[in-house]
């Protein structure tokens, strides 16, 4: 499995480790290959922001973008996932959770987006997906994945 990690934001210290630890087993959970491939970029409100108009046309910082790759190339990628880093901040505070709590939740709403998982399809596959979400966060919504985490 192979899962890489880049940062481009220094609003919050990513523990990478923990990030790679968490999205292989939750890609094992998932049912995926060993050989999987997967990024994930933490960035900025701008950078997601260029992101979500380069690819979906919407002129706005957003939480999380997934870019699927299953079934192109010839290894086993899975795709890609962005998550603006100040976007899930805020949403901690909002929601009264530590940001590790969100920065998991929003890794996993990714990784289930990459593998087919759509929400705004219909209420039936919305239903699907938030409970899958939920039995993820279940498991790993504990996970550390931030140096200093706040609440």
């Amino acid at each position: 499995m192979d899962i890489l990690i880049r940062n481009n934001q220094l609003l919050r210290e990513i523990d990478e480790t923990e990030v790679v630890t968490l999205m292989g087993s939750i890609i094992k959970d998932l049912g995926c290959s060993d050989d999987s491939e997967l990024s994930v970029l933490f960035t900025t409100d701008e950078e997601i922001q260029r992101l979500n108009f380069e690819f979906r046309r919407l002129n706005e910082p957003t939480n999380v973008l997934s870019f699927p790759m299953l079934g192109v190339g010839p290894v086993d990628a899975i795709g890609d996932i962005a998550v603006s880093i100040p976007t899930a901040v805020r949403e901690a505070r909002e929601y009264e959770i530590t940001e590790s709590e969100r920065l998991c939740r929003l890794l996993i709403h990714g990784l289930l987006h990459l593998l087919g998982y759509d929400h705004e399809v219909s209420k039936e596959e919305e239903d699907k997906m938030f409970a899958k979400e939920e039995e993820l966060m279940q498991k790993y919504g504990n996970t550390p994945l931030l140096r200093k985490d706040v609440v």
